[in-house]
């Protein structure tokens, strides 16, 4: 099989990027190791409201959304009240097998071609450049080749670990990068659940998260629907935390509260968490999504980061493509263009990700009570986009520095590594040239070496 594009991993960014390519006119493949009917994980994923719009994807219909959260408290380990998040919330829970089956389906109006079963096994490459690809299929081997090859295959990265090296693209793997996450959404018991309300300990149709109650990097999000007898529980912590697992974490929360009922959706996976990959294309190859290490480091959400990734690897491929050139340089705004926004955002968030890692649980919990970190902090992560702090936030922060002040140096040194990550990025090379990306990417790694990445 001879295609224009391959795309490999048919989930929300891939699919896009083939709907996209297709209706320009190119014979697409796309290829998943699922089958149609077992594609996408039975999980809950949050995604961006505005993002759908923003790639041209119609918005979660109704049986694709389990919750919709009128309010949300933040907690501290401690089981503080931090703040309450007075801002509508500008993220959607949705379910993620019935989000990728509905994307496929887009990408076949547009004629991309779905294969699934297909597990990949290694690029293949002629004379430098990527020009195909190795998949198992059954008990047989088959070689894709194609003139360009997109890596969507999210956590795997099937492809971009296995690169020559004499193709520009490091992938990097550390252990405190890894999280594992797990959630259940579940029928509730009527009558326990609303004297839980009743008495104060649950509000009906809100989200309560305490952060870091497990560590560091970790979180406890749960949500409760009177109306709708329903209620959802996510658990997610670093993965080299030696403690219960994320499933136990939550049939422990579920006996504790005691009104949960029988589980009827759910499911665990692993999350890289880390600034996007520094370089994302090289000679008929893009990488989107969370091969490119492109998840949102603060909470660990990925498919809006794919989507958008996906409608832009498209945008530039398709010149790039009808030039007859699928190299490098016609790729790179893509790389341009990602690093230059929302990649620069997400390492400014990869940022204050490593100062949380560097404090005690305790420390956390005290920047959560005493003002320091604030409502706006929590919007900025999930929207996502540049933070910034208020006058009206500035006071209560300026007291909780007073009270504290061994907090002053890590959050002084990690205002001035977002400021410095911030210019940065902006400075991505516009055009790929090896000298000036190369000095771009070792300015990169002393910033995060810096703040002990």
């Amino acid at each position: 099989m001879d295609f224009d594009v391959v795309v490999v991993g048919a989930g929300p960014g891939g699919c896009v990027a083939g709907r996209d390519l297709a209706r320009a006119g190119f014979h697409v493949g796309l290829f998943d190791s699922d089958t149609r009917e077992t594609l996408g994980k039975t999980i809950i994923i949050e995604a961006e409201k505005a993002m759908f719009d923003r790639v041209a994807v119609a918005r979660p219909g109704a049986d694709e959304v389990p919750y919709h959260p009128q309010s949300a408290r933040i907690f501290s380990r401690r089981g503080k009240e931090a703040f309450e998040f007075h801002r509508e919330i500008p993220s959607y829970g949705i379910y993620l097998d019935r989000l990728a089956k509905r994307l496929l389906a887009d990408a076949e109006k547009s004629e991309a071609e779905f294969f699934g079963g297909y597990r990949a096994m290694q690029p293949v490459m002629t004379e430098g450049k990527i020009a195909g690809v190795a998949f198992e299929h059954g008990d047989r081997r088959e070689e894709v080749r194609a003139k360009l090859v997109i890596d969507a295959t999210g956590f795997n990265a099937a492809l971009v670990r296995k690169l020559d090296p004499g193709l520009g693209i490091e992938f990097e793997e550390k252990s405190g990068d890894l999280v594992v996450a797990a959630n259940q959404f579940c029928e509730i018991d009527p009558g326990k659940a609303e004297l839980a309300v009743r008495t104060g300990k649950r509000r009906d149709n809100e989200v309560q998260n305490c952060l870091s109650p497990y560590g560091s990097y970790s979180t406890q999000y749960s949500h409760l629907s009177l109306a709708d007898r329903r209620a959802y529980i996510l658990v997610g912590l670093k993965a080299d935390y030696d403690m219960p697992t994320p499933s136990e974490l939550i049939e422990q929360y579920k006996r504790e509260q005691g009104w949960f009922g029988k589980p009827i959706y759910g499911g665990k996976g692993s999350i890289r968490i880390r600034h996007s990959l520094d370089r994302l294309v090289a000679d008929g190859f893009m990488a989107i999504g969370e091969a490119a290490s492109q998840v949102i480091p603060a909470h660990g959400s990925g498919v809006s980061s794919a989507l958008y990734a996906g409608h832009l690897a498209a945008k530039a491929a398709i010149p790039a493509l009808r030039s007859g050139k699928a190299d490098t340089a016609a790729l790179w705004p893509y790389a341009r263009q990602y690093q230059s926004g929302r990649g620069a955002v997400l390492a400014t968030l990869s940022a204050v990700r490593l100062m949380a890692d560097s404090l005690s649980e305790d420390r956390l919990a005290t920047m959560l009570e005493q003002g320091i970190m604030a409502e706006e902090d929590l919007y900025s992560a999930l929207v996502p986009e540049f933070a910034s702090i208020s006058l009206r936030t500035l006071p209560q922060r300026i007291l909780g520095f007073a009270k504290n002040p061994g907090l002053l140096r890590p959050m002084a040194r990690t205002l001035k590594a977002v400021a410095t990550l911030r210019f940065h990025y902006s400075k991505y090379p516009k055009t790929y040239d090896p000298q000036e990306f190369a000095a771009w990417k070792q300015k990169t790694q002393r910033i995060f070496k810096s703040l002990g990445y």
